[in-house]
């Protein structure tokens, strides 16, 4: 079993826990937490990321371009986890 104090607290997982404490924090007067409302903002927050993704891609690319590299020379899985290194910073 995972021990909580091993937890790694990236931004994604910041925003995730946003969503799903403030659906939790409200439920309606029968106790029913509204799930469609947070299903609908971490549907928001999966397009925000994947915008998010491309362009930042697209701007690795006009970087390395910039620089006279060939971006298609690029190794994805590098790509990958440069993005994620970038987009998804553990909190400290």
């Amino acid at each position: 079993m995972t021990n909580p104090l091993d937890i790694k607290i990236t931004y994604d997982r910041e925003r995730v826990a946003d969503i799903v404490n403030a659906m939790l924090d409200d439920p309606d007067k029968l106790g029913i937490y509204p799930t469609t409302r947070c299903f609908d903002k971490l549907e928001d927050l999966i397009g925000y990321v994947r915008t998010e993704a491309i362009a930042y891609a697209w701007t690795e690319a006009c970087s390395q371009y910039d620089k006279g590299m060939d971006p298609r020379n690029f190794e994805i899985p590098l790509l990958v986890e440069k993005s994620i290194a970038d987009l998804n910073p553990e909190r400290k």
